[in-house]
């Protein structure tokens, strides 16, 4: 274990590698006017193994208040070459540490010995005061086996975070305080479209469309200010559609997570949720809450909406729209006669129709049964002229209906006009409803537009009506009468039906009509 001294250093001692009492007594003196550090005040010390050693590398002086060593290892140690008591995969390199500090560095480093104790381990030279010659080596080590095991724990901890952050399948992207990216996980770069190291030292902001970076800034700059743990701390979240690598973008929640010191390098954790899923399901469900599913047209809640929200905008801007409202004429005998598959069928073609004659930005809803409508945003010219149109092409598919076995088929058409200053959706279904009821009265298979006198000859009507049945409740003005049923077969009545019939001022009987 021998070596030659360092440079200025003195003359090797003996082979046993003991020293002269008198220079062992030097080095002890010269220890104690370098550091202040004397065997009584060492054995104050709890933790730590203080060792002086000669240029050989032998142990002239030692002190430990190591519990764990035991009373006799200083003793031991005494006049024993130091590296002798070294681990051989370890004494290269600690020989070298020795060698450096024997040159006049201070040299520390970390070791952990044969008995699993974890040691910080400082060394530096002693110097003659009068020569300024290196004469020994003064080593300090201090047990810090348990800050070791914290370390090592804590190392533990980080990697299996590192761990599952990469192989978490939720997307995950580390920020640093400027909010540029210092790590991504694979299911980010995914879902960017990015290889990971394209990403890192990308600034978030870069990955966002403009439009949401707002919302993203503020959640990063609240994040930034409130953090509360090194892997925990205030959440914010942000919604935001991030571009991908084709140019595309990808609507997210976007959540941010603090943290409260560097240990990861990082100052920010991202996860983002992929809501293309979810804005799908929430179409979908807007599309089966507010369409039709024989047609697809709107139903009369998706009608009434959009009618709501054109008529608002037909204010702001002061511009007329014209309702159509479209009428299967005789729709239930041909679903009594041919079964309700064939009326469903025609339902459809209607619908067909409906959507080949209408300028597309003008919303199409199957409002009832057999009622169709249509909300016609350029106006009334444009509304006859679809309503015109639509006639003439379910006119022109009777033959196509015949061939098919299906009976042949027209419609009823009222049109109104809707003053921009109308608010109530409802009064524009009365009016066309209106002007529909007189299109069936003319006959059918017309188109009928409203004006005041229509509405004033139903309202008239109506109240006739109205008036003419409380009356006979009053008096009664019903007759019941019975029809017999005659069967054929064997020439008898075998049943009636009952009618309640209605006279009239006369006193005649009014027909059911």
């Amino acid at each position: 274990m021998q070596h030659s001294p360092a440079p200025g250093g003195p003359a090797a001692g003996n082979r046993s590698g003991r020293r002269p009492l008198v220079e062992r007594n030097r080095l002890r003196s010269t220890l104690e006017r370098s550091t202040g550090l004397t065997p009584q005040a060492l054995s104050h010390l709890p933790g730590l193994v203080v060792a002086v050693l000669d240029l050989d590398y032998v142990v002239i002086e030692v002190s430990s208040t190591v519990e764990s060593l035991g009373p006799n290892w200083a003793a031991e140690l005494k006049d024993q070459p130091f590296l002798d008591r070294v681990r051989p995969a370890e004494a290269s390199l600690m020989r070298s540490e020795l060698d450096r500090a024997a040159r006049g560095e201070t040299v520390s480093w970390r070791y952990e010995d044969a008995t699993g104790i974890t040691y910080e381990t400082e060394v530096a030279p002693i110097t003659d005061s009068f020569t300024s010659a290196v004469v020994g080596l003064v080593l300090i080590a201090r047990d810090v086996s348990d800050k070791a095991a914290a370390e090592r724990a804590r190392t533990a901890v980080m990697q299996s975070f590192q761990d599952s952050f990469q192989l978490a399948p939720i997307p995950q992207v580390m920020l640093d305080g400027d909010g540029a990216v210092k790590a991504v996980n694979a299911a980010f770069a995914a879902l960017l479209g990015h290889p990971p190291d394209a990403l890192c030292g990308t600034k978030l902001r870069d990955l966002v469309l403009p439009r949401d970076l707002a919302g993203v800034d503020r959640a990063v700059r609240l994040t930034h200010r409130n953090p509360t743990g090194p892997l925990a701390g205030t959440r914010q979240d942000a919604g935001a559609r991030m571009l991908r690598a084709d140019g595309q973008s990808v609507h997210c929640q976007l959540h941010l997570i603090g943290l409260a010191d560097e240990t990861l390098g990082a100052s920010t954790i991202v996860q983002l949720l992929d809501q293309t899923e979810r804005d799908r399901y929430e179409a979908d469900l807007r599309q089966v809450a507010n369409h039709d599913s024989l047609t697809g047209l709107l139903n009369r809640r998706g009608f009434r909406e959009r009618v709501a929200d054109s008529l608002s905008a037909g204010r702001r801007r002061n511009e007329a729209r014209t309702l159509l409202l479209i009428d299967v004429d005789h729709f239930k005998t041909i679903n009594d006669l041919h079964g309700h598959a064939v009326g469903d069928t025609m339902l459809r073609d209607v619908a067909d129709q409906i959507r080949a004659v209408i300028d597309p930005r003008d919303p199409a809803s199957r409002i009832a049964g057999d009622e169709f409508a249509v909300l016609c945003v350029d106006g009334p010219t444009s509304a006859r002229a679809s309503a015109e149109a639509l006639l003439e092409l379910v006119r022109g598919r009777a033959a196509d209906a015949r061939a098919a076995g299906r009976p042949p088929l027209t419609v009823s058409v009222g049109i109104a006009e809707v003053d921009p200053v109308m608010d109530s959706v409802d009064d524009v279904l009365m009016r066309a409803d209106l002007a529909l009821y007189e299109a069936k009265e003319w006959g059918r298979d017309c188109i009928v537009e409203a004006s005041a006198g229509i509405a004033g000859g139903a309202a008239r009507r109506a109240d006739h009506v109205l008036q003419a049945l409380r009356q006979a409740i009053a008096t009664n003005g019903f007759l019941l009468h019975a029809q017999p049923i005659l069967d054929l077969t064997s020439g008898k009545v075998t049943q009636h039906e009952m009618l309640a019939r209605l006279q009239g001022d006369d006193g005649a009987t009014l027909a059911p009509g």
